[in-house]
């Protein structure tokens, strides 16, 4: 079956899965095995059932066992079989005994360095589809980097591109993270067996993924139990529900007000593209407070909008005062009028979502205390980095514990945007998710802004805030957030804070999704727009 909403697991809990599934339920590691290899073999056959001749790669552990039991289904199924064994076989265990019931048969070999020729030859004399490569080198265990002459192997056959099957997950990509391990096989289909892999679907690894399929291999949901995931998947279809009708009797006040601070001297763009996603995303009110000789010209762009030209935290501060949810960042720039905004706005005690510049001050700025009003923080890779004094590449080589260490520093929501983006709460209890929709497409200047502008509008419409803490118990004397955190009517579905911003990472990336259904090069910002109204009435 396709994979759609899941728990997801790093390698150690699924071997603890696997344990529990023998000792409590009799399915032994052989059983497995030859489980995983005949479902592989189907999902083979009805993605290419043109297939006439595979060849199996083959590593030293129990994905190669895997390997071996499509290999000999294969061969039962009438197509030819060749096996390249890259590493030394297994000597041991379940796929031990699966590498000599394969030495029973007449299935052809090669060795590694014949493996480029043999898939060259075959990508251009071959019809399309009939052969196919199945990858069964390194499985989810692995933790070290792939070297050569393993590396340069793979980035030889990435480069013929024939047809390739992974099992479990694509040789190289690291279960637990998604990140590249040196180098990777690509494929165009993985199947996964038993519970899906984190490294599955965020990082790097879905550039190697290609399509996938679980196979569960008759293992019960109950063999989980107790064991603790590491995130799970949200998407548009699963968070959708939040959209339901609304009553007749509705006015503006009811849907949010959004104040869009942003729009620095020569940057009016950004603020303008997050707030007209607010609007068409459906909050009741939207203000942008912007650089003064910007404000003309905004108004001009679209009427709909209120827009207010403030110099001073005194012209910001009775926007502020009026507004139920603060998106600080989009074109604010770096500037003395960018800090005195941050400030006023963090000081206000409104539901704030903080990006692009916001964030780059923060991280500029000395140590700050734990924010005092719900936050949330939609950081790209680069501003994830500097916000934790990390590099790009350590924040990417784990992006759900840098997601983590954002929230519990800043006490925010934290959205790490990128293929897979992450949203992790402050509380290390909550699961971490990962939204499934989204596309290359997205990668291009101003989508991050729209992002804010569909949180804000989101927090302002089902963000059901807590009730306030009793005076002596709150962080700050200053005034408890009202406004856009309170449900106005009892027909308004409330959402925590966590959920309604899955629900606007999910809607955002599902319109880019429908904006790219030409094609992902040439997608701009401003064309989620039309989407995004659609899609918020299902």
């Amino acid at each position: 079956m396709s994979v759609g909403s899941h728990h997801l697991y790093d390698a150690a809990a699924t071997r603890r899965i696997d344990a529990a599934a023998g000792a409590d339920w009799g399915l032994d590691g052989a059983t497995l095995m030859a489980r995983a290899g005949d479902a592989a073999f189907d999902a083979l056959t009805e993605r290419w059932p043109q297939v006439r001749q595979i060849l199996v790669l083959a590593g030293g552990g129990n994905n190669a066992g895997d390997g071996y039991v499509v290999a000999r289904a294969a061969q039962a199924a009438g197509i030819k079989v060749t096996l390249a064994q890259l590493l030394p076989p297994p000597t041991d265990g379940s796929a031990h005994a699966h590498s000599e019931a394969l030495a029973q048969t007449d299935i052809a070999r090669i060795d590694a360095t014949a493996v480029p020729v043999w898939c060259a030859t075959a990508a251009e004399s071959a019809a399309p589809g009939s052969v196919v490569v199945v990858d069964a080198v390194f499985g989810s265990g692995l933790r070290r980097a792939v070297t050569a002459p393993l590396d340069t192997l793979f980035a030889k056959l990435n480069a013929i591109g024939l047809p390739t099957l992974a099992l479990d997950i694509p040789s190289g990509v690291s279960a637990d993270s998604g990140a590249v391990l040196g180098a990777a096989l690509r494929a165009d289909l993985t199947v996964t067996f038993i519970v899906p892999k984190l490294g599955l679907y965020t990082g790097r690894g879905v550039d190697y993924v290609g399509a996938l399929v679980l196979a569960d291999l008759g293992v019960p949901e109950r063999a989980c139990a107790g064991i603790a995931a590491v995130a799970e998947t949200f998407s548009y279809s699963s968070t959708a529900s939040a959209f339901g009708p609304r009553p007749r009797s509705a006015h503006k006040g009811d849907f949010g007000h959004v104040l869009v601070i942003g729009g620095g001297e020569g940057m009016p763009g950004a603020a303008l593209l997050a707030g007209m996603a607010a609007a068409r995303t459906g909050a009741g009110l939207v203000t942008i407070a912007t650089w003064p000789s910007h404000a003309g010209a905004l108004v001009a762009a679209c009427p709909s909008l209120m827009v207010q030209p403030v110099a001073s935290p005194a012209d910001l501060a009775p926007l502020v005062e009026r507004a139920g949810v603060l998106v600080v960042g989009p074109g604010l720039g770096r500037s003395p009028w960018a800090d005195a905004m941050l400030e006023t706005a963090l000081e206000a005690q409104r539901p704030l979502v903080l990006d692009a510049d916001a964030l780059n001050l923060l991280a500029g700025a000395p140590p700050q205390a734990r924010m005092g009003a719900p936050a949330v923080m939609t950081p790209h890779p680069g501003e994830a980095a500097r916000l934790l004094g990390w590099d790009v590449e350590t924040v990417n080589a784990d992006r759900v514990a840098a997601a983590r260490a954002i929230g519990e520093r800043y006490d925010a929501t934290c959205v790490l945007k990128g293929a897979g983006s992450i949203v992790a709460s402050a509380s290390s209890a909550a699961l971490a998710g990962v939204c499934t929709d989204g596309n290359p497409g997205m990668a291009s200047a101003g989508m991050g802004d729209v992002l804010s502008g569909v949180i804000g509008s989101m927090l302002g419409q089902f963000y059901a805030a807590p009730p306030a803490q009793p005076a002596e118990a709150q962080v700050s004397p200053k005034k408890s957030p009202p406004a856009g955190g309170r449900l106005r009517r009892p027909e308004i579905l409330g959402l925590s804070l966590a959920q309604a911003v899955r629900l606007a990472v999910a809607l955002h990336a599902k319109a880019g999704d429908l904006a790219a259904e030409d094609g992902p090069r040439g997608l701009v910002a401003g064309d989620l727009l039309p989407a995004l109204r659609t899609l918020v009435n299902p």
